[in-house]
């Protein structure tokens, strides 16, 4: 499965890509896990998960990951 990841503010760090697989893999509920553990999480609707660090410049950074 693939998602779009789009994070406002500065690219998706590794770690970041670590953890959102993680909890895909290891959740029965990823929407709550993500909610619960990736700070600036906005929202996830299935297919895109919307992240917002708040701090660096205005544009977005769409990624798809392989989950």
């Amino acid at each position: 499965m693939t998602i779009t990841v789009i994070k406002g503010g500065k690219p998706l760090t590794e770690a970041e890509r670590n953890a959102i697989r993680r909890i895909f893999q290891e959740s029965s509920c990823p929407n709550e896990s993500l909610k619960n553990s990736i700070e600036g999480f906005v929202s996830f609707d299935g297919q895109v998960l919307r992240l917002d660090s708040y701090v660096g410049d205005k544009y977005g950074y769409p990624e798809d990951l392989s989950i």
